[in-house]
């Protein structure tokens, strides 16, 4: 290669480097409704038959294996994971710096950036991550068109990265924690787009992949926030939901109050059971998501646990176990059926769901699709 060659793909990165992070630059406080007709939410008696995609077989005990689903595997748990509107899901792993993701139009899981340790960016092909561990906030959300994924990059001094999908580039944006005086929070609004913003109520950098939201601060926003796996986010509402591996908070992004979700002290009524929002007690809760229409918030369990479905309508808390009559659903617990569990440190643990209904359900046996059956009765 010679010196006009390497000038060439040097000037060509710059550009690109450019173009994927120059675009979006409005602050915007409001937003319409505009794609939210076709975004429903699962129907609320839903039965599902699993079906898994990638094995887990924890601690580093498996290996990184691409192929068809249900015979590829994961290195060790699943972190942070999304999935866009056409069900293709994203994902990361513990003590492997790289993402991975399964193709639904071809039923494969392949290894989509990345491989050995460090911070390039560039080519997905020859972009480096740190990579992610157990105790630390593995974040991922991509957009419901499949042309924008950011990813905390846990072990990466906490960067987001920026994965354009459709230019196959990653960039290197800012800090999630203590940048401009708060913050900085790239999640996914249940109408499948992307939006930012700074707890402190700063604007956050340019980039095209996400929309500008304008917040009031909060002191509590900034002084406590450290959600594992993932928060979820409702910007019709404004209302971000997360929390601190104890009860589930909201902050109304208004106004800057936050509240509580589910049970302040965690001791209103016996751990990880059904019933009323407000005495909902969870042990060691995980990964969250919202629901395509808003309707639900779900929220994994990282120890020896399950999943939830927080109903924000009728303020009721169900579980995801096995049905009467067969199949598994969001239902009572009870003695006779007991919940799904995940095992310990089942991570993400939280079903996300894409407007046709499917879920996905990543936790610490792998990652399960969730495919709509008829319910017996």
């Amino acid at each position: 290669m010679d010196r006009y060659d390497s000038g060439l793909i040097f000037a060509v990165g710059i550009l690109m480097a450019l173009i994927t992070c120059l675009g979006e630059t409005s602050f915007a406080d409001t937003v319409g409704d505009k794609g939210m007709k076709d975004r429903k939410d699962p129907p609320e008696n839903q039965a599902y038959e699993l079906r898994i995609i990638v094995w887990n077989f924890w601690s580093s005990q498996g290996g990184l294996l691409d192929g068809p689903a249900g015979q590829a595997e994961s290195t060790d748990l699943i972190k942070g994971h999304d999935v866009d509107d056409a069900g293709n899901v994203y994902w990361t792993e513990c003590d492997s710096p790289v993402i991975r993701c399964y193709r639904a139009d071809k039923d494969r899981v392949i290894t989509l950036a990345g491989s050995i340790r460090g911070m390039n960016d560039g080519p997905l092909t020859r972009a480096r991550f740190g990579g992610w561990t157990y105790n630390n906030c593995n974040l991922l959300c991509v957009s419901g068109d499949g042309k924008h994924l950011f990813v905390r990059d846990a072990l990466g001094n906490g960067m987001w990265r920026y994965v354009d999908l459709e230019a196959g580039w990653v960039t290197t944006l800012a800090p999630w924690h203590h940048y401009k005086g708060g913050y900085f929070i790239i999640a996914r609004d249940k109408s499948g787009e992307i939006y930012a913003f700074i707890t402190s109520g700063e604007e956050p950098p340019d980039c095209k992949g996400y929309k500008k939201l304008k917040v009031t601060p909060s002191k509590t926003m900034n002084s406590a926030w450290f959600a594992f796996d993932r928060y979820a986010l409702d910007v019709e509402k404004m209302k971000f939901y997360w929390h601190c591996r104890g009860p589930v908070m909201v902050t109304d992004l208004r106004t800057g109050e936050v509240s509580y979700l589910t049970s302040k002290d965690n001791k209103a009524r016996p751990i990880n059971t059904s019933g009323p929002l407000e005495t909902t007690s969870l042990l060691c809760p995980t990964g969250m998501s919202l629901s395509p229409g808003g309707r639900y918030l779900f929220v994994g369990q990282g120890d020896g646990s399950s999943c939830f479905r927080l109903d924000l309508e009728k303020k009721y808390t169900t579980v995801f176990g096995a049905l009467d009559g067969g199949g598994f659903g969001w239902r009572d617990t009870d003695a006779k059926n007991s919940c799904r569990m995940t095992g310990s440190t089942g991570w993400p643990a939280a079903v996300v769901y894409t407007p046709d209904g499917r879920g996905y359900w990543a936790n610490c046996w792998g990652l399960y699709l969730l495919t709509p059956v008829e319910r017996r009765k």
